[in-house]
């Protein structure tokens, strides 16, 4: 009897194990309109063999462009991107029992075009980016979820262009952050001390990239030893070490040479690196409409190794905790694409399956 107690226990443990690889959750994020009002959509994936499908949707939450996990993953936060002074930042509890979600509370964001949201090391602050207005909210998170009100907003420096922020990425130590200007083709260096009245403090290192490359979104490698950022307007991608809170440049790629006719921006979008570490992928949309795919050396610099072609404009991507798998959203192709990751090569098959989505424009996966 305890011999086949035990064997129905194995049983029942490798069963949920089983279970447990077969289905994850991705979170959409996507641009509504009066049609299209869900904005948030929820897919089951299947890690096993690419399955993709719709499990669900929350309803009338307003362009949740860009979306950002508690650290413990019980809470979703989305920046809702209006371009207008009210912009705001909501928060959503997840349920993992069915990927569904409930909506907790929201906050201004006291800028315009909100475009990227992060939540620091600790799981107790969130900031957000303000593509219009150029700058930076800070907020402390609450314990169940909510977000408190602002706790800070700075602007970016107005250098004789409008700045632009574009990203808030806290630094591997968390006493730092990154914040990419698009407009004045800078990376700005910020303290970061939780526990000063202004957390967020201006640092002398700021980091010039070239006239008109449009640093859009960044990157740290996994040793945490080399920054790269991806410059939306010129279409590469700008390799730093990082080391002492310092950045020093080392290489700029080419991610996409093609110039959409009359355009002065090549359309760079997305930045990741795969989960063991040795491939860069960038998105670019435009005339391009594709994913770069890089090979990252042991002294951090890259070699570009191939491309993948993928539906209109991919805005984001995601790669699957496996590393077997990347997922492309593509906002006018209104698609979530699957992609089969060689994982020697870093190259990428198209893997059969795809959901229709309108405007999707973020994936995160849980």
């Amino acid at each position: 009897m305890r011999k086949l107690l035990s064997a129905l226990l194995l049983g029942a443990s490798a069963l949920a194990a089983a279970q447990s690889t077969e289905q994850s959750y991705i979170l959409v994020g996507s641009y509504t309109d009066e049609v299209h009002t869900d904005g948030i959509y929820t897919l089951s994936f299947n890690p096993q063999n690419g399955a993709l499908k719709r499990v669900g949707n929350t309803q009338n939450v307003r362009n949740p462009s860009y979306l950002a996990w508690s650290k413990n993953r019980d809470f979703l936060y989305a920046v809702n991107e209006n371009s207008s002074q009210n912009d705001e930042v909501s928060a959503f509890r997840f349920d993992k029992r069915n990927g569904s979600l409930s909506f907790i509370n929201r906050q201004p964001v006291n800028g315009s075009a909100a475009c990227y949201v992060a939540v620091d090391h600790s799981g107790r602050h969130l900031a957000v980016a303000n593509y219009s207005s150029g700058n930076v909210s800070l907020y402390d998170l609450e314990a169940q979820g909510g977000i408190s009100p602002p706790r800070q907003s700075l602007t970016l420096p107005n250098l004789g262009r409008q700045p632009h922020a574009h990203t808030t990425v806290f630094g591997p130590r968390n006493d730092l952050m990154l914040v990419t200007d698009l407009g004045n083709d800078r990376i700005y260096q910020y303290r970061f001390d939780a526990g000063a009245m202004q957390p967020l403090q201006a640092d002398p290192r700021v980091y010039r990239l070239g006239e008109g490359e449009g640093p859009r979104h960044l990157v740290f490698s996994q040793d945490e030893r080399f920054v790269y950022v991806l410059n939306e307007w010129a279409g590469n991608i700008a390799v730093f070490h990082f080391e002492n809170n310092t950045l020093v440049h080392k290489q700029t790629v080419v991610s996409t040479d093609i110039l959409p006719p009359g355009e002065r921006n090549k359309g760079s979008a997305a930045i990741k690196i795969s989960p063991d570490g040795r491939h860069l992928y960038a998105s670019n949309r435009g005339s391009t409409n594709n994913i770069a795919i890089f090979k990252i050396a042991a002294d951090g610099l890259l070699s570009k190794v191939g491309e993948q072609a993928t539906d209109a404009h991919p805005r984001d991507f995601l790669i699957d905790k496996s590393g077997r798998w990347l997922l492309v959203a593509s906002r006018d192709g209104n698609s979530v694409k699957v992609y089969r990751v060689n994982t020697h090569t870093g190259l990428l098959a198209d893997a059969g399956q795809s959901v229709s989505l309108p405007k999707p424009v973020m994936l995160l996966a849980y």
